[in-house]
């Protein structure tokens, strides 16, 4: 798979061949379940899981006799809902994966006995659950802690530059660095999407001594002004 910018022409790519074999070239590769293409897109990765996503939801609500709301959303979130965040952090999600992914469980929920005429946000009030766009956020603001803190084996540098605590005005003591972009490819990279979101927590969040505290901390942010959900 040649990785190369969307304007780049593909007729000349060079070949590369093994004991003078022809290597075959593909447009996109999964590694590690997870999907991409040549222009480092995570689009083709969306398209699977939601198909996927979508056929199994189908089942639910075909297979399950009982029509309680509440036990046909157990089951969403055990069966449907893992394939839809399964390593969520690496994708750079655009506007429109974020709307594909969040149909799924709009659709679902829209289906549920005395719920079809009610708005998206009520029923995920009455539900008690959150929107898949708001529990990726999530996910990565823990992830996030755990890099600045050590807690997986990631070299922070990588990823983030720790401000010095001089310079905070505003936010918290573990404010980051935000890179600088010339496109929103790569802004929804997961390094540069997330700073902006950790800048503005309160400190005794980012501050938290362990990743149980740090999530039950971030349970209580209003997280709802960095969604479109």
């Amino acid at each position: 798979m040649h990785l190369k910018h969307r304007r780049l022409n593909s007729q000349n790519d060079q070949i590369y061949s093994v004991n003078n074999c022809a290597l075959p070239v593909v447009d996109s590769y999964k590694h590690v379940g997870i999907t991409y293409d040549m222009h480092l897109s995570y689009t083709p990765h969306v398209q699977n899981i939601t198909a996927r996503a979508s056929r199994r939801a189908k089942l639910i609500l075909t297979c399950f006799t009982a029509r309680n709301p509440d036990v046909l959303m157990k089951a969403f979130i055990v069966y449907v809902r893992p394939m839809l965040e399964f390593s969520s952090t690496v994708w750079n999600m655009t506007k429109q994966n974020i709307c594909k992914v969040e149909s799924l469980q709009t659709r679902f929920t829209k289906r549920l006995v005395g719920l079809s005429k009610i708005s998206y946000n009520r029923r995920l009030e009455m539900l008690n659950i959150e929107s898949l766009e708001e529990r990726r956020l999530r996910s990565d603001l823990i992830m996030c802690y755990k890099i600045l803190r050590g807690f997986v084996n990631l070299d922070r540098s990588m990823f983030f530059f720790v401000l010095a605590e001089s310079s905070r005005t505003r936010g918290n003591s573990m404010k980051l660095y935000k890179h600088s972009c010339n496109s929103n490819f790569y802004a929804n990279f997961f390094w540069n999407r997330i700073v902006n979101i950790w800048n503005n927590l309160p400190d005794f969040v980012v501050t938290a001594p362990s990743v149980a505290t740090f999530r039950d901390r971030l349970r209580n942010c209003d997280l709802s002004k960095y969604v479109l959900y």
